[in-house]
């Protein structure tokens, strides 16, 4: 009894486990950026911006970013992690305030109808 009983425990921990890797995001390339230094880097941000609006070339962090923003902005970041969503607020504040150009052309792209609106909703984050 004591082995069948101590068998399934480890059995139900190895579940536990993996279920606990499976909810977890792995993550990205983009995890690894650092933010900060991207928002005061001008070469570096605009290195961002004309790729995510097709002008240049992705690394492999503007391609994540890329591909992620239209889903992660349609479902109002439902399935961004807390840091993920802090950074998101971040730099948004960062382009409205320092590079509205930037903004509008961003809208116009990935956002023609308005229906992400001025994404207000960012700011609750």
């Amino acid at each position: 009894f004591n082995m069948s009983r101590t068998t399934l425990v480890i059995a139900v921990l190895a579940v536990v486990a993996a279920v606990m890797v499976v909810a977890k995001p792995k993550p990205g390339k983009l995890d690894s950026v650092d933010v900060d230094q991207v928002l005061k880097n001008k070469r570096l941000f605009d290195n961002y911006v004309k790729c995510i609006m097709d002008k240049a070339p992705c690394s492999a962090e503007g391609a994540e970013l890329k591909e992620r923003l239209p889903k992660d902005l349609d479902s109002k970041c439902s399935g961004c992690t807390d840091n993920e969503k802090s950074r998101a607020k971040k730099i948004i504040a960062h382009i409205k305030k320092e590079r509205p150009e930037v903004w509008e052309d961003f809208k116009k792209k990935y956002d023609s109808e308005g229906k992400w609106g001025d994404l207000e909703w960012v700011s609750s984050f």
